[in-house]
């Protein structure tokens, strides 16, 4: 019984303790600082799209607006703040790096609260510098530099949705702050704001099952939910055609078809072989997780000091294996995370189950810890193939990675401790996880050691990559002038911010599906015929996640034979090994 009065009441779990969340905050600031130097001005992939809300920022910092005056795939929240941001500091990487920070930090911050409600500052300490470590990660799909802000908006947003839940949990006023998030999450992206509708219905139900009055809850939260998305998507529609807001940018008909849906097949392709191959990786968790139980159980029979020794050896061990191999220990967290997806499906429809066939009510946490698992399973469903932290490519899995986080500490810290060396068994594996975690995001970082710089500010890269960017730097300083437009294609857009120099498109990004048609192609020459542009910059790069090869080869043909008929090919700019971004330069003839 000891096990459970540490691990389970409110009163040991959930309750602060001022002593015990300042060693743990302290802790997780700690971290979080060193991250923040290790990774400094690395966070992003310049090779991607790294760079699309900053020429958006830029574009709205100067009067024009996402959707009537350029296309835009996302909800307008984050263009609109970075843009503000642009307006006050200027339309500088560090400008939009200091937005990132600053939602990063509130994403730790919020991740520590949230978990907190569930577990003990040990546990909420964990997840909150594993977050910490998954939000610096120097990728396109890190939080402090994404490849969209509306990403690490979102998540800060469902965090907050969440804590208001908790809040309304245990009878405070939290419904509204909860409905406040949630009309600003349907101003980011469409998987959160249904992850945040069904775990509100979710949450709803589970309480009026339990005989607990929501009609009052119900209306603090759905006003703001539909007011906020109804008055500023109202205020498009007085200017916009429906067809030209909904499917031309929040959801791009044309674009999806030409290559944009290839990207979400290979994510949920929806195959036996995929579903099986994640419900193996949740089998392979779970056996782990039952002889992590056994294992916790064995230690009973020996001295606290002894159990305590053994557990810490057999972490420590762990992590010296890692830190021989710390890409094996990188391919290895699939492992750990990749069953998650199923795991959060099978326990959201438990929980709906249990909920509509007995009346039975549940303790304010659990109701709390209820949406957290539909928003986590909603979310994951979206990208559950492959899910994976931490890889060695761009995984958005990375997005989810504060409520699977938040969920397995509430699993081995409250769930599965029975016992305190089960609680400490628990909270030592996780601690492994955060750790490998932070080792990763530390080794990444400093990987990309070389520093690229223009008019815009500089970020760093890998050796290799900066051979590359700094002659494409070069090349644009020398044929062009400050605030000049240009053409880079079909991505590299963070080069428009470093250089200084202006999109003239009202695409961002060529991405394969951007220009669907020919016609949409010849719309683009003419843009570019009308700004005058005197340089193209474009890369050799293959888009085979959106089933295409190629700029010119396999898409956007016609743009391509008019660059060659009308510019010279000036440079050929060769990365180094293992880069697949080999970029040609173009003149314009006469110019």
């Amino acid at each position: 019984m000891s096990g459970i009065v540490l691990a389970r009441p409110r009163s040991r779990a959930t309750a602060f303790s001022l002593d015990a969340d300042a060693v743990a905050i302290g802790l997780v600031a700690a971290v979080t600082l060193v991250l923040t130097i290790v990774t400094w001005r690395a966070w992003g992939d310049l090779g991607q799209d790294t760079g699309y809300d900053f020429v958006a920022a830029t574009r709205v910092a100067h009067g024009h607006l996402p959707y009537s005056d350029f296309v835009y795939y996302y909800g307008p929240l984050a263009p609109f703040a970075l843009g503000f941001a642009a307006l006050i500091g200027g339309s500088g990487f560090m400008t939009f790096a200091a937005v990132g920070l600053v939602l990063t930090y509130a994403i730790v911050a919020a991740t520590y609260a949230l978990a907190r409600t569930q577990t003990g500052p040990t546990g909420a300490a964990i997840v909150a510098a594993a977050t910490s470590a998954i939000a610096f990660s120097p990728t396109n799909v890190s939080f402090v530099v994404p490849h969209t802000y509306s990403e690490s908006f979102a998540i800060l947003l469902t965090l907050g949705f969440l804590l208001g839940l908790a809040r309304a949990s245990a009878g405070s006023r939290g419904a509204a702050l909860a409905g406040i998030c949630a009309g600003l999450v349907a101003l980011t992206r469409p998987e959160f704001e249904a992850a945040v509708l069904a775990a509100a219905a979710v949450w709803l139900v589970v309480r009026a099952r339990g005989g607990r009055p929501v009609r009052g809850l119900l209306v603090r939260i759905a006003l703001p939910a539909a007011l906020v998305p109804a008055v500023v998507y109202g205020a498009y529609l007085t200017a916009l055609s429906p067809h030209r807001l909904f499917f031309e940018n929040l959801y791009p008909v044309d674009t999806l078809r030409a290559g944009g849906s290839a990207i979400l097949r290979s994510q949920a392709p929806l195959t036996a072989r995929s579903i099986g191959q994640v419900l193996a990786y949740l089998a392979l968790y779970a056996v782990g997780a039952v002889a992590l139980v056994l294992g916790a159980r064995g230690l009973e029979r020996l001295s606290s000091r002894t159990r305590a020794f053994a557990i810490a050896a057999v972490a420590a061990a762990v992590l010296a294996v890692a830190a021989v191999d710390p890409e094996a220990a990188r391919s290895k967290l699939q492992w750990v995370i990749g069953g998650f997806p199923a795991a959060s499906a099978i326990a959201a429809c438990a929980i709906v189950i249990f909920v509509l066939r007995r009346r039975h009510a549940l303790a304010p946490r659990e109701e709390a810890f209820a949406a957290v698992v539909v928003v986590a399973a909603v979310l994951a469903a979206k990208t559950y193939d492959g899910f994976f932290f931490l890889a060695d490519h761009a995984q958005p899995a990375v997005y989810v990675a504060p409520f699977v986080l938040v969920a397995l500490a509430r699993l081995h810290l409250v769930d599965l401790a029975r016992t305190r060396s089960a609680y400490a068994a628990g909270a030592a594996w996780l601690a492994v996880i955060a750790v490998v975690c932070v080792g990763l995001t530390i080794k990444d970082g400093r990987a990309q050691s070389a520093n690229i710089a223009g008019p815009g500010g500089s970020m760093r890269v890998t050796p290799a990559e900066a051979t590359v960017y700094r002659a494409a730097i070069g090349a644009i300083d020398s044929s062009t002038r400050p605030g000049e437009p240009i053409l880079i294609a079909p991505q590299l857009t963070a080069l428009y911010t470093l250089t200084g120099r202006t999109d003239p498109l009202p695409q961002i990004s060529l991405v394969p599906g951007a220009l669907p048609t020919a016609a949409d192609e010849r719309a683009a020459i003419d843009a570019l015929e009308h700004a005058n542009v005197r340089l193209a910059l474009t890369d050799r790069h293959s888009f085979s996640d959106y089933g295409q090869t190629r700029f010119g080869a396999s898409f956007d043909r016609v743009l391509a034979s008019w660059i060659r008929r009308h510019f010279n090919h000036a440079a050929l700019l060769r990365p180094g090994g293992g880069v697949d971004h080999t970029l040609d330069v173009w003149v314009r003839r006469g110019s």
